[in-house]
Order: C-alpha cells, then sequence, then structure tokens
C-alpha cells in the first residue's frame, strides 16, 4: 500500500515500483511462497511477528533484515504494518570481530616476527578492505651509504636527519606486496609514516588524504583515487617507538573501524614487543653461555633436587668425568668425600628452601674426583 523513503533506499527502487507488489515479492524467489502464507496467517489471527529474514534488492543484492509485523486497522480494512530494519552493518562488524580474534590467535601461534607481520597486513586489508597496508619496524640506519633514495636528500621537509636509527619495511599487502622499494627505508620525522613513528601522538588519521596539508603526495593520492590513511606508533613500554603500521583506503575510515584498527595496533605491538624481549634473552642466553663455558673456574648448575643439570669444560677436567655422564645423571653431593661437608651443605639447603632470599654463601669442601683423588675447593653457592 505504501511505503517510506527508506524503504525504498533499502530495496534500491523508487516508491512506484513498490507500491502494488505483493509482500512476498520482496524475499527471494524460492522463499516467496512461504512468506505469502505466512503473512495471510498474520492477517487471520491478528498476532505480531519478529524474526529476522532477508529481502531482495533491484540489482539481485539480498539484505539480511529484522522484521517486526504487526495488523492494524486502517480505513476499515484489517492491514499489516512492518517495519524492516537492515542487519548488513551489524553482520558485518560480527564478521569483522570473528576476523579479528582469528588473526589475533594465529599471532600467537608459532612463527617468525616476519611472518606475523605479514599476517597483521594480510590480515589489516581483508578486514577493513584497505587499499594496501604496512608495517614498519625501527632498527639501525643500515642504507645510508648503501642505496637509500632518502638519505641523498640534501634540502626540504624529507632531510635524513639521523643516520644511526630509521624504519624498515617489514610487511606489505594490497596493491604493494614489494619489501624493497623506495619505502624500504624512512628516515624518522619524514614523511607520513616518520611522523609517526617521532612525533608525540599515537596515532594520524585523515579521510581527507587528497587535500590534507599534512600529507606530501596529493597527486600521487588522487592517482590512486585514495580517500583515508591511517597511521599507527608502536611504542615499548617507556614509549620509545619501535614501529608503525599503515594503511591507504579508498574509503573513508569510520569511527568503528579505527576502534578495530587501534585493536590490530595494539596486537602487533605486543607481538613486535614479544619477539624483541625472545630475542634479547636468546642473545644474553648465548653471551651467558660463553662466559660459563669458556670460565677458568669449574662451573655446574645444579636443580632443586641436587642433580646437575649443566657443567663447563673447567668442571669436566677437574672431576674426570664427561658432561655426558654428568648432567641430569648425577648430583653435585656425590663428589663430596667428608660426611661434615656434605651435613653443611644439607644445612645451608635446608636454609635456603625456607629463604630464597639468602645471600650466596662460600664454603671450602673435600671433593673426590673419578680417579678417588681428594681436592680441597672453595666453593660458592
Amino acid at each position: 500500500l505504501d511505503v517510506n523513503q527508506q524503504a525504498c533506499v533499502l530495496l534500491g527502487r523508487p516508491r512506484q515500483k513498490i507500491v502494488g507488489l505483493h509482500q512476498s515479492q520482496l524475499h527471494p524467489p524460492e522463499e516467496a511462497k512461504q512468506y505469502a502464507k505466512k503473512y495471510r496467517e498474520l492477517l487471520e489471527n491478528g498476532r505480531t511477528i519478529t524474526e529476522d529474514a532477508v529481502v531482495c534488492r533491484a540489482d539481485g543484492v539480498i539484505v539480511p533484515v529484522n522484521i517486526s509485523a504487526s495488523v492494524t486497522e486502517h480505513g476499515g480494512r484489517r492491514i499489516i504494518q512492518g517495519i524492516f530494519r537492515d542487519l548488513s552493518g551489524f553482520r558485518r562488524v560480527g564478521e569483522r570481530m570473528a576476523m579479528l580474534n582469528r588473526l589475533k590467535e594465529q599471532l600467537l601461534g608459532e612463527g617468525s616476527l616476519s611472518e606475523k607481520l605479514k599476517l597483521v597486513t594480510d590480515g589489516t586489508i581483508d578486514i577493513l578492505g584497505a587499499d594496501f597496508a604496512r608495517v614498519w619496524m625501527t632498527d639501525t640506519a643500515d642504507l645510508c651509504d648503501n642505496g637509500c633514495p632518502h638519505a641523498a636528500v640534501t634540502e626540504g621537509p624529507h632531510v635524513c636527519r639521523d643516520r644511526t636509527m630509521c624504519l624498515h619495511l617489514m610487511a606489505s599487502s594490497g596493491r604493494y606486496t614489494r619489501l624493497d622499494g623506495s619505502h624500504r627505508r624512512v628516515p624518522m620525522g619524514c614523511y607520513k609514516i616518520g611522523r609517526v613513528a617521532s612525533g608525540d601522538d599515537p596515532m594520524f588519521i585523515t579521510n581527507d588524504v587528497v587535500h590534507d596539508v599534512r600529507v606530501h603526495n596529493h597527486e600521487w593520492a588522487a592517482s590512486l583515487r585514495l580517500v583515508s590513511f591511517a597511521g599507527y606508533k608502536h611504542r615499548s613500554a617507556d614509549g620509545k617507538p619501535v614501529g608503525v603500521l599503515a594503511l591507504f583506503s579508498q574509503k573513508a575510515i569510520t569511527a568503528d573501524e579505527e576502534a578495530l584498527l587501534q585493536d590490530i595496533a595494539n596486537t602487533t605491538s605486543h607481538v613486535i614487543l614479544a619477539e624483541k624481549a625472545k630475542k634479547a634473552l636468546k642473545e644474553s642466553e648465548v653471551k651467558y653461555r660463553s662466559l660459563f663455558e669458556n670460565s677458568g673456574s669449574a662451573c655446574m648448575i645444579v636443580e632443586e633436587d641436587k642433580t646437575i643439570s649443566l657443567v663447563n669444560r673447567e668442571f669436566e677436567k677437574v672431576s674426570g668425568y664427561s658432561r655426558e655422564e654428568i648432567e641430569g645423571k648425577m648430583k653435585w653431593t656425590q663428589f663430596i668425600s667428608s660426611q661434615d661437608d656434605l651435613k653443611r651443605m644439607t644445612e645451608y639447603h635446608r636454609l635456603r628452601r625456607i629463604n630464597p632470599s639468602l645471600a650466596p654463601q662460600s664454603y671450602e669442601l673435600h671433593f673426590a674426583n673419578r680417579r678417588g683423588e681428594e681436592m680441597v675447593m672453595v666453593i660458592t653457592v
């Protein structure tokens, strides 16, 4: 009988193309009979219905809707008054959240940092439909004298002023996937990316990239029909920049999408910082192992049950046993040849369990090596 303007927008048809249709004709053909019966029963029994369904736009696009329909009187006739709510946006939000959660699960799994950052840029494209997305990380400036085009800039706002650190392109998805282009290195404070990294603000967003004075290459953006740009800084716990997530899109970034981007950026920061911590720990372990192994003193690492888990070369030499024979198989008390010394060490272990922060102690102990030779050793535990 009649429709409002919003119904015309939802169905993609002018009013005159809708008025006069049977309501069931707005649903997919395979569901038309079902809905014709449902509306007929509604008129007969007068009850209200509220349910999810789909309707067809004039261009064939299927639109998910929620229908609230009830019977009323009009001009002496019983008529159905219905409200259709478009659920496309709600479903899209749900789909995006599901995609974001899958991305987070993948980032928590196994994989190298470069593999995980590629997941981030791929996920950003899939979730937000951006034109291209990239991740840079701060690292040593390594190409200043080896072909970096930015190092050759001598005037203007984009002169490279810091030859110790710059942004390294780590992952790229969408229109651009190469990592060896002109933006494989970006100076701190230069261009959009460098300004995001070095600035005080944690992010930079514009939905008018072609005219925004903060964006330097308007012609390039216009040639690609770009509308928006977003850059998010990755920061360490003390606020230092560790990288940037950036994307360009041919559509405006909505407030909901800003929230999704912030979530992706925060997750990426955690991934980068976790990998950096893992790398630092590994380097520390390598350094410690080298110092331990090359120490001029006999060294061992002992578990709580007194089992020796690790020894160095000097301990092998002094004890006469190989590390294969010792590690995980022998207890360090097996080398103590004096019962009095054994009692002293047993008492020390008891006190250490009571007070783990007990200061290291040095003892003179009688040790016996493989050949039964006894020696007095000063041990610090």
